[in-house]
Protein backbone atom coordinates (compact mmCIF):
# COMPACT_ATOMS: atom_id res chain seq x y z
CA UNK A 1 0.00 0.00 0.00
CA UNK A 2 1.29 3.45 -0.92
CA UNK A 3 1.17 5.63 1.92
CA UNK A 4 -0.01 9.04 1.07
CA UNK A 5 2.15 11.87 2.49
CA UNK A 6 4.64 9.43 3.58
CA UNK A 7 6.04 9.07 0.42
CA UNK A 8 6.50 5.40 0.46
CA UNK A 9 5.03 2.06 -0.07
CA UNK A 10 4.68 -0.88 2.23
CA UNK A 11 2.84 -3.26 4.32
CA UNK A 12 0.53 -1.80 6.76
CA UNK A 13 -1.63 -2.83 9.45
CA UNK A 14 -4.60 -1.27 10.84
CA UNK A 15 -8.51 -2.48 12.58
CA UNK A 16 -11.95 -1.69 11.52
CA UNK A 17 -11.82 1.25 13.78
CA UNK A 18 -8.87 2.67 13.00
CA UNK A 19 -8.64 2.60 8.97
CA UNK A 20 -7.88 6.20 8.20
CA UNK A 21 -5.12 5.91 10.51
CA UNK A 22 -2.81 2.66 9.11
CA UNK A 23 0.61 1.48 11.25
CA UNK A 24 3.05 1.42 8.60
CA UNK A 25 4.25 -2.62 9.51
CA UNK A 26 7.34 -2.16 6.90
CA UNK A 27 8.62 -0.03 4.34
CA UNK A 28 9.28 -1.88 0.99
CA UNK A 29 11.02 -0.32 -2.06
CA UNK A 30 8.79 -2.49 -5.05
CA UNK A 31 5.20 -1.41 -4.88
CA UNK A 32 3.55 -4.55 -4.85
CA UNK A 33 0.29 -4.81 -7.69
CA UNK A 34 -1.58 -7.98 -5.87
CA UNK A 35 -1.23 -10.26 -3.01
CA UNK A 36 -3.12 -12.84 -0.71
CA UNK A 37 -3.09 -14.31 2.59
CA UNK A 38 -2.97 -17.92 3.01
CA UNK A 39 -2.16 -19.46 6.60
CA UNK A 40 -0.41 -17.03 7.95
CA UNK A 41 1.82 -15.88 4.77
CA UNK A 42 1.35 -13.54 2.14
CA UNK A 43 2.11 -14.66 -1.05
CA UNK A 44 2.31 -11.78 -4.19
CA UNK A 45 3.62 -10.12 -7.18
CA UNK A 46 5.05 -6.70 -7.64
CA UNK A 47 5.04 -4.62 -10.22
CA UNK A 48 8.14 -5.99 -11.98
CA UNK A 49 5.90 -9.47 -12.18
CA UNK A 50 8.41 -10.99 -9.51
CA UNK A 51 6.29 -13.33 -7.38
CA UNK A 52 6.96 -13.65 -3.73
CA UNK A 53 6.09 -15.28 -0.47
CA UNK A 54 6.76 -13.82 3.14
CA UNK A 55 5.59 -14.69 6.68
CA UNK A 56 3.39 -11.74 8.16
CA UNK A 57 5.25 -10.16 10.50
CA UNK A 58 8.68 -11.08 9.43
CA UNK A 59 8.52 -9.05 6.18
CA UNK A 60 11.40 -11.01 4.98
CA UNK A 61 10.94 -11.63 0.93
CA UNK A 62 11.46 -14.95 -0.77
CA UNK A 63 11.44 -15.16 -4.38
CA UNK A 64 9.30 -17.88 -6.02
CA UNK A 65 9.86 -16.80 -9.77
CA UNK A 66 8.44 -14.90 -12.05
CA UNK A 67 5.37 -13.99 -13.24
CA UNK A 68 6.02 -15.42 -17.41
CA UNK A 69 4.00 -17.10 -19.69
CA UNK A 70 5.20 -18.03 -23.10
CA UNK A 71 8.48 -16.11 -22.51
CA UNK A 72 6.59 -13.00 -21.79
CA UNK A 73 6.06 -11.64 -18.15
CA UNK A 74 2.67 -10.34 -17.14
CA UNK A 75 1.35 -7.90 -14.59
CA UNK A 76 -0.56 -9.28 -12.37
CA UNK A 77 -3.99 -7.89 -11.47
CA UNK A 78 -5.60 -9.64 -8.89
CA UNK A 79 -5.58 -13.10 -6.95
CA UNK A 80 -7.64 -15.27 -4.87
CA UNK A 81 -7.01 -18.70 -2.72
CA UNK A 82 -9.85 -21.29 -3.43
CA UNK A 83 -9.96 -22.41 0.15
CA UNK A 84 -11.61 -25.84 -1.66
CA UNK A 85 -8.78 -26.96 -3.56
CA UNK A 86 -5.69 -25.16 -1.99
CA UNK A 87 -5.36 -23.68 -5.17
CA UNK A 88 -4.21 -19.45 -5.81
CA UNK A 89 -4.94 -18.33 -8.92
CA UNK A 90 -3.64 -15.13 -9.96
CA UNK A 91 -5.14 -12.49 -13.32
CA UNK A 92 -2.62 -11.11 -14.93
CA UNK A 93 -3.06 -7.87 -17.21
CA UNK A 94 -4.06 -7.87 -21.24
CA UNK A 95 -0.61 -8.25 -23.11
CA UNK A 96 -2.71 -6.24 -26.22
CA UNK A 97 -5.59 -4.03 -26.26
CA UNK A 98 -8.69 -6.79 -26.14
CA UNK A 99 -6.57 -9.50 -26.29
CA UNK A 100 -7.83 -10.30 -22.29
CA UNK A 101 -5.47 -11.06 -19.19
CA UNK A 102 -4.27 -14.77 -18.41
CA UNK A 103 -6.25 -17.27 -15.37
CA UNK A 104 -3.26 -18.60 -13.66
CA UNK A 105 -2.77 -21.30 -11.10
CA UNK A 106 0.09 -20.46 -9.37
CA UNK A 107 1.81 -23.28 -6.92
CA UNK A 108 2.35 -21.52 -3.53
CA UNK A 109 4.93 -23.39 -2.55
CA UNK A 110 6.92 -23.58 -5.58
CA UNK A 111 6.45 -20.88 -7.85
CA UNK A 112 5.83 -22.99 -10.42
CA UNK A 113 2.39 -21.49 -12.81
CA UNK A 114 0.06 -23.15 -14.88
CA UNK A 115 -1.84 -21.09 -17.77
CA UNK A 116 -5.63 -21.94 -17.66
CA UNK A 117 -5.70 -19.83 -20.73
CA UNK A 118 -7.24 -16.10 -22.16
CA UNK A 119 -9.79 -14.92 -19.66
CA UNK A 120 -12.84 -15.09 -22.85
CA UNK A 121 -16.95 -14.36 -23.03
CA UNK A 122 -16.32 -10.71 -21.64
CA UNK A 123 -16.70 -7.64 -22.92
CA UNK A 124 -13.17 -6.26 -22.54
CA UNK A 125 -11.37 -8.43 -19.81
CA UNK A 126 -11.58 -8.91 -15.77
CA UNK A 127 -10.05 -6.70 -13.57
CA UNK A 128 -10.16 -8.45 -10.31
CA UNK A 129 -10.12 -12.04 -8.52
CA UNK A 130 -12.00 -13.62 -5.95
CA UNK A 131 -12.96 -16.93 -4.85
CA UNK A 132 -15.91 -17.89 -2.14
CA UNK A 133 -16.25 -20.81 -0.01
CA UNK A 134 -17.71 -23.09 -2.96
CA UNK A 135 -14.83 -22.51 -5.27
CA UNK A 136 -16.46 -20.04 -7.73
CA UNK A 137 -14.33 -17.49 -9.26
CA UNK A 138 -15.34 -13.59 -9.56
CA UNK A 139 -14.52 -10.95 -11.72
CA UNK A 140 -15.57 -7.56 -12.80
CA UNK A 141 -15.20 -6.37 -16.20
CA UNK A 142 -12.68 -3.63 -16.61
CA UNK A 143 -14.69 -1.36 -19.28
CA UNK A 144 -18.58 -2.59 -18.29
CA UNK A 145 -18.32 -3.02 -14.19
CA UNK A 146 -20.02 -6.60 -14.98
CA UNK A 147 -19.41 -9.20 -12.49
CA UNK A 148 -18.48 -12.73 -13.43
CA UNK A 149 -18.11 -15.85 -12.75
CA UNK A 150 -15.08 -17.87 -14.11
CA UNK A 151 -14.40 -21.53 -15.05
CA UNK A 152 -11.20 -22.02 -13.05
CA UNK A 153 -10.19 -24.90 -15.56
CA UNK A 154 -11.20 -23.18 -19.16
CA UNK A 155 -10.95 -19.54 -18.13
CA UNK A 156 -14.20 -18.43 -19.60
CA UNK A 157 -16.58 -16.15 -18.09
CA UNK A 158 -20.01 -16.07 -17.28
CA UNK A 159 -22.21 -12.98 -16.75
CA UNK A 160 -23.64 -12.86 -13.51
CA UNK A 161 -25.30 -9.23 -13.36
CA UNK A 162 -24.41 -5.67 -13.83
CA UNK A 163 -22.62 -4.00 -10.48
CA UNK A 164 -23.64 0.10 -11.57
CA UNK A 165 -20.17 0.91 -11.14
CA UNK A 166 -17.67 1.67 -14.48
CA UNK A 167 -13.85 0.89 -12.85
CA UNK A 168 -11.19 2.54 -13.28
CA UNK A 169 -7.51 1.89 -12.43
CA UNK A 170 -6.50 -0.90 -10.39
CA UNK A 171 -8.47 -2.81 -8.40
CA UNK A 172 -9.12 -5.73 -5.47
CA UNK A 173 -11.93 -7.91 -4.53
CA UNK A 174 -12.62 -11.00 -2.04
CA UNK A 175 -14.42 -12.81 -0.08
CA UNK A 176 -14.97 -12.68 3.37
CA UNK A 177 -14.91 -16.43 4.56
CA UNK A 178 -16.83 -16.16 7.21
CA UNK A 179 -20.22 -14.68 5.95
CA UNK A 180 -19.20 -15.96 1.89
CA UNK A 181 -19.98 -12.52 1.02
CA UNK A 182 -18.24 -10.90 -1.92
CA UNK A 183 -16.82 -7.45 -1.46
CA UNK A 184 -14.99 -5.04 -4.03
CA UNK A 185 -12.99 -1.94 -3.64
CA UNK A 186 -14.42 -0.48 -6.21
CA UNK A 187 -12.86 3.03 -7.78
CA UNK A 188 -14.64 4.77 -10.68
CA UNK A 189 -12.52 8.12 -10.87
CA UNK A 190 -13.11 10.85 -8.96
CA UNK A 191 -17.29 10.22 -9.03
CA UNK A 192 -17.15 7.23 -7.04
Amino acid sequence: IYMEGQGTSGWVSFTEESAEQPTLMTATEQPYYAAEYVDGYILGVDTEGTIFTMRAGSWDRRILGELTLEGERYLALDMAFDYTTKTMYLLTDERNPKEGGHLVKLDYLTGQLTDQGLVSGMDSYGLTLACDNQGVLYTVDCETGGLYTLDRDTAKASFVGATGYLPQEQQSMMVDHKTNRLYWAAYQGFTG
